[in-house]
């Protein structure tokens, strides 16, 4: 997809001279197993960046579905960030350019693969289990590492539920929770 415009928006005089390249199938539209058509969008959460090239791709295959962006969730995300937010469950489909795009669509068979070898199944076993499985993005690790009462924060599930366990005798005491986690590696290193 040409963007000759990107380049006149910049107020300067230029020329192009040459054309030497144009996506012929990078930008992609990627979706969840189950989201075969782009029609089976509706109603779902598209994540891309929008005001890029992938982002006029969607709203061209919404077009040539009869479609407009009205008929999705459309999810603002950095074309890098795709791939987790995909594979996290964030979002029901992803629109990307390479090597984001390809990295997802390699990605989503790999996580059933390492995930099924840790419980002892086949990666179509596992498959079933992962539409009940929540993957974190980095944005979704620092929110969880949030000191809150509730069930969204690792302390405050962890407290709900070692209070849990005192009370049904798997241990005497409540622990001390906050010794149990160090959120450095989340909060400092990303």
């Amino acid at each position: 997809m040409p963007q000759y415009a990107v380049y006149g928006a910049t107020a300067r005089p230029n020329k192009g001279i040459l054309i030497n390249d144009y996506s012929n199938g990078n930008d992609k539209i990627v979706a969840r197993l189950g989201i075969d058509s782009v029609k089976a969008l509706k109603g779902r959460k598209v994540g891309v960046e929008v005001g890029f090239v992938s982002y006029l791709l969607l709203i061209k295959a919404l077009e040539a579905n009869g479609m407009t962006e009205d008929d999705i969730v459309v999810v603002k995300i950095p074309t890098h960030q795709t791939p987790q937010a995909l594979i996290s469950g964030d979002v029901d489909t992803i629109v990307a350019w390479q090597p984001h795009s390809g990295e997802t669509l390699k990605n989503g068979p790999e996580v059933r693969k390492i995930m099924s070898v840790r419980v002892g199944l086949s990666p179509e076993e596992y498959a079933t289990f992962i539409a009940g499985t929540k993957f974190l993005t980095a944005d979704g690790n620092m929110k969880t590492f949030e000191k809150a009462g509730n069930l969204m924060s690792v302390y405050g599930s962890s407290k709900i539920v070692g209070t849990f366990q005192v009370r049904n005798n798997i241990y005497d005491k409540p622990q001390d929770i906050g010794s149990y986690f160090d959120s450095a590696l989340v909060t400092d290193g990303i």
